[in-house]
C-alpha cells in the first residue's frame, strides 16, 4: 500500500539534497578564480560568474544577451576550431587571444564541456583562465634569458676580463678572457664558487687582501701591474676592482677587471727610450753647432780683415783683383751661413723670454716705420683690422720678427706692375688667437713647392733677391711659442698666411 507520509518525506530529502546541491555549485560558480560562462545548446549565455563579468567588461546581464561568438569576437575562428571540437569530442582546450571592452586583448586558456542535465537536458560549460600573468612572466623570463646572452655574448667578446666576486671573496662569475688569464699565469681553469684569493700568487696575498679590503669598504681602486708567466713571458695588466652595494648601501661584493696592456705598455716604453736617445743626440748636435758657429766667428772674422789687407798689399798687381774679390764674396757668404746659425740657435735661447702684452696696433707702427723707405719706393698699402683682437701675452722679439719677415715677404714677392696691398687681421676664438695675412703678390705654386716653403735656404722664386731664411724663423719662432702657421695659395692669385697662437 502506498504510503504517502514516506513519500513526502522521501520528496522531501531529496528536494533538500537538491537545494545543497545548487548551493555548492552556486558557491562554486560564484567564488572560482577563472571566468565561468553557462550556455545551453543554441549557443545562448544563461549564466555568467563575477570573473568572467570582470574579465570581459560587461555584466552579467550584457553577457546573457549576447551569444558566445559574439563575446569572443576577436577570437572567433580560433573559438569555432574548440567549439567544433567539443561538439565531436565532448570537450576541447586551447588558447584564445580575449579583446575586452576597452580594446585591450589578453591571453586565455579556454575549457569548454558538453553536458546534460538530471532531465536530460544538454548544455555546455566555459572555463575562462586568464594567462596574462603567466604570459608575462614567461615574456619576462625570456627577456631575461636573452639579456642574459647578450650580456655573457658582449663580456666573451671583449679585450677586457671581468670576474663577479661575492663579499665572502667566492667567484661568481666570470669571460672567457677571464679563464684565459688564470691558464696563462698557470692555474687550473677556473671555477664557480672558488675563492678569489687562489688566483693570486703567494707574494702577493697580503697586498691583493688589503685592497679587497679596501673595496669592500667602498672604496674603487685601479693600479697596473707587472707579471712574468709560467711560460716565461712578462705581461702588464690594468686591473680595476669596482664595489657592488645595494640601494641600501649594503656591500654585495666587487668586480675584478683585468685588462692586458703589454703591447700598450712596451710601445710606450719603447718609445721613451726612443725619445730620451733622441734627445741626447739632439743635445749633442745642438752643442756641436753651438761649438762650431761660435769657434768659427772668430777665424772668419779673422780671414775677412785679411783679405781686405792683402786686397790693399796686392791692388797694383795686375790680375790679383779678381782674385782677391771672389775670395771676399766667398768668406763673407760663409760668414752670413754663420750669423744665420746664430740666429736659428737663439731662437731656443730666447723661447723663455719674459713675455708681455703686445698690442698688435702698436707693433705695426714700429714695422711700418723700420721699413718706411721699401713702403714709400714699392707703393705698398697695409690694412690692419684688429678690432676683435687687439693684443696678445707673448714674446714681443718673435712676433715683431714674424710680421716683419711676412710683410716683407709680400712685398719681395709682389705682381709687377701692380702695387702691393696687404691685409692684417686678428679674431679670438675660444683659447686662441688667430692671425691672418693676405696679399696680392705673385701667389705660391703649393704642389710644386708647398713642401719646402719653411725649410732652411729654400727659395721658391729665384727671380727675386733672398736666402730663403724668412719663413723659416717664422715657423721656427712659431713653434716656439706652441703656435703654428698654415697657407693658402694659387700661383698668380696672391697668398694667404693664418697664424693661431695660444692665448
Amino acid at each position: 500500500m502506498f504510503d504517502k507520509n514516506n513519500d513526502l518525506i522521501e520528496q522531501g530529502a531529496i528536494a533538500e539534497d537538491v537545494i545543497k546541491s545548487e548551493a555548492k555549485f552556486r558557491s562554486f560558480f560564484e567564488n572560482s578564480l577563472d571566468g565561468f560562462l553557462l550556455a545551453d545548446p543554441n549557443k545562448s549565455v544563461i549564466a555568467a560568474n563575477p570573473v568572467a563579468c570582470t574579465l570581459f567588461q560587461l555584466s552579467e546581464a550584457q553577457i546573457c544577451a549576447k551569444s558566445i561568438t559574439e563575446l569572443f569576437k576577436y577570437a572567433e575562428p580560433k573559438l569555432e576550431v574548440l567549439i567544433a571540437e567539443r561538439n565531436l569530442k565532448g570537450n576541447a582546450k586551447g588558447e584564445v587571444m580575449l579583446q575586452q571592452r576597452d580594446g585591450t586583448v589578453i591571453p586565455t586558456e579556454v575549457k569548454t564541456v558538453l553536458f546534460k542535465d538530471a532531465n536530460g537536458e544538454e548544455y555546455s560549460s566555459i572555463i575562462i583562465s586568464d594567462n596574462s600573468d603567466i604570459s608575462q612572466r614567461i615574456a619576462a623570463e625570456m627577456t631575461l634569458q636573452k639579456s642574459e646572452a647578450n650580456l655573457k655574448t658582449i663580456l666573451n667578446n671583449t679585450e677586457i676580463a671581468f670576474i663577479l666576486v661575492d663579499s665572502s671573496l667566492k667567484v661568481i662569475s666570470f669571460n672567457n678572457l677571464a679563464k684565459d688569464i688564470s691558464i696563462l699565469q698557470g692555474y687550473e681553469n677556473p671555477a664557480e664558487g672558488t675563492n678569489i684569493m687562489d688566483y693570486f700568487p703567494a707574494d702577493r696575498q697580503s697586498h691583493i687582501r688589503q685592497v679587497i679590503d679596501s673595496v669592500l669598504a667602498g672604496n674603487n681602486m685601479a693600479y697596473e701591474a707587472k707579471r712574468l708567466e709560467k711560460d716565461g713571458s712578462e705581461h702588464w695588466y690594468a686591473l680595476k676592482w669596482i664595489s657592488i652595494t645595494n640601494d641600501e648601501q649594503q656591500n654585495l661584493g666587487f668586480i675584478l677587471s683585468i685588462e692586458d696592456i703589454s703591447k700598450t705598455k712596451f710601445a710606450a716604453i719603447e718609445s721613451e727610450q726612443i725619445t730620451a736617445e733622441l734627445l741626447k743626440r739632439n743635445k749633442d748636435l745642438e752643442e756641436f753647432t753651438y761649438v762650431v758657429s761660435h769657434n768659427l766667428r772668430a777665424p772668419v772674422a779673422n780671414i775677412i780683415g785679411l783679405v781686405e789687407i792683402i786686397g790693399d798689399l796686392l791692388q797694383d798687381i795686375e790680375g790679383a783683383e779678381p782674385a782677391i774679390n771672389g775670395l771676399s764674396v766667398s768668406i763673407k757668404k760663409l760668414d752670413g751661413v754663420i750669423k744665420d746659425l746664430n740666429h736659428v740657435l737663439q731662437i731656443r735661447e730666447k723661447a723663455e723670454e719674459q713675455k708681455e702684452n703686445i698690442n698688435f696696433f702698436e707693433l705695426m707702427k714700429d714695422i711700418e716705420l723700420s721699413i718706411n723707405h721699401l713702403i714709400v719706393k714699392r707703393k705698398v698699402k697695409i690694412n690692419c683690422h684688429f678690432e676683435k683682437a687687439p693684443s696678445i701675452f707673448s714674446v714681443r722679439g718673435y712676433l715683431y720678427s714674424v710680421f716683419y719677415n711676412l710683410i716683407s715677404n709680400s712685398i719681395h714677392y709682389k705682381k709687377d706692375n701692380i702695387d702691393p696691398v696687404i691685409s692684417i687681421s686678428s679674431s679670438q676664438n675660444n683659447e686662441e688667437i688667430q692671425l691672418v695675412f693676405e696679399d696680392n703678390g705673385k701667389g705660391i705654386d703649393m704642389e710644386k713647392n708647398g713642401r719646402n716653403l719653411f725649410g732652411l735656404y729654400k727659395r721658391i722664386d729665384t727671380s727675386v733677391e733672398g736666402k730663403g731664411m724668412g719663413l723659416y724663423l717664422v715657423k721656427s719662432q712659431l713653434k716656439a711659442l706652441n703656435g703654428q702657421i698654415d697657407v693658402e695659395s694659387e700661383l698668380g692669385s696672391g697668398a694667404r698666411f693664418t697664424i693661431t697662437l695660444p692665448l
